[in-house]
């Protein structure tokens, strides 16, 4: 009785891809690039992982920072298993770029909270640093100037007020009978309206005061002492 010996089937050798393989530099330049956004995903062929990956953000960035580590140690490859294709220095280079790449994002994050910590830091010990700054900061209108200036109000207060409001001034200064007399043209230029402001100091004091304005160009403070 003969037995028939059957020979065990080969195994198949994997055949060569088809195509151009993909660049080992351009899957982690992807991957600095839109990780986030998970092109470097789709790039490699993993399409529905891509697909995650660009709904989650990156994994929320950790899911992107974890792929450029394997990526540069050669742990994530190609879906179709074929090796990326890269030249001799591709490592040496991409290594030092994404080194530097996360060193940067790291410092700006630092940044970011040192910002946010001191801003909180200030507002919880002073509630006003940054209400006090606005309000100083903030232009007065045409009429809340107007009612601050008043015939008799000194010198020094009428000038801090045109200042703060941040009129432009063209100052004239002579004597007579009367005293020193300073003649001060103030003007302020916005999208609204075009102002000025025409003031007389007798003696250190205000003693006359003329408002002009683009709608209207006789406008006089009631409280104006005619010369």
């Amino acid at each position: 009785m003969t037995h028939e010996v059957v020979n065990p089937t080969p195994p198949i050798p994997p055949q060569p891809q088809s195509g151009r393989p993909k660049r080992y530099a351009t899957a982690i330049g992807l991957s600095l690039a839109g990780g986030t956004m998970g092109i470097d995903r789709f790039y490699l062929g993993y399409v529905g992982l891509g697909i995650l990956k660009l709904l989650t953000g990156g994994g929320f960035g950790i899911w992107a920072l974890v792929d450029s580590i394997l990526l540069l140690q050669g742990k994530l490859g190609s879906a179709d298993g074929s090796p990326l294709e890269q030249s001799p220095n591709d490592k040496k280079y991409l290594k030092i770029a994404v080194i530097v790449y996360y060193v940067s994002i790291g410092v700006t994050v630092l940044l970011s909270i040192g910002v946010i910590a001191t801003s909180i830091f200030i507002a919880s010990t002073n509630p006003k640093a940054f209400s006090s700054q606005q309000s100083s900061t903030q232009e007065l209108t045409r009429d809340e100037v107007y009612a601050k200036l008043s015939v008799g109000m000194s010198e020094s207060d009428a000038k801090e007020i045109l200042s703060n409001a941040k009129y432009s001034k063209n100052c004239s200064k002579s004597t007579d009978a009367n005293g020193t007399i300073e003649d001060c043209t103030y003007w302020r230029f916005s999208w609204q309206d075009n102002d000025q402001i025409i003031v007389r100091y007798v003696n250190g004091k205000v003693f006359e005061i003329r408002q002009f304005s683009s709608d209207d160009s006789t406008n006089y403070n009631p409280s104006i002492l005619e010369s």
